[in-house]
């Protein structure tokens, strides 16, 4: 499934919810056992260097929240919130590869493109049929982009 997903991604050049799509019309069910995947989910598959053959522990801080929640838990004073460390600090495992390196740079690019073209990306050119249009075929809004000269 994972392969499945960078091969939308890379070759396909699908965006993350295409991807999304088709995930959820196949027959994978997500690891809480639900049938609908998430966005979320599918973002972090594509860039977890897991995937690659490189495990990080010690990613992450954790601390105590600054602000004690509305409501009392028993998670009060506990440290429930995290903070990514810097990147020196982090401890690469190696682990068993599923995806090959270049397929993952492809992913990547791929995936950079695809946010710099989103539409919420458009700010400065409000087009008047701006996602009142539908793609036939996936669905999506239709909008506008303008490409340096």
């Amino acid at each position: 499934m994972v392969r499945q997903l960078f091969v939308l991604a890379a070759d396909e050049r699908l965006t993350i919810r295409q991807s999304l799509r088709q995930l959820n019309d196949s027959s994978w069910i997500a690891r809480s056992g639900r049938r609908q995947w998430s966005a979320s989910v599918v973002h972090h598959i594509l860039s977890d260097p897991v995937y690659i053959g490189t495990a990080c522990s010690n990613r992450y801080e954790y601390f105590a929240p600054k602000k004690p929640s509305r409501r009392r838990s028993h998670h009060s004073g506990e440290r429930t919130c995290r903070r990514l460390r810097p990147r020196e600090q982090w401890i690469a495992i190696p682990v068993p590869a599923i995806v090959d390196q270049h397929t993952w740079e492809r992913v990547h690019v791929q995936m950079a493109r695809n946010a710099a073209l989103a539409y919420r990306r458009n700010k400065k050119h409000d087009y008047l049929l701006r996602c009142l249009l539908k793609c036939g075929t996936c669905g999506l809004g239709q909008h506008g982009c303008c490409f340096p000269p």
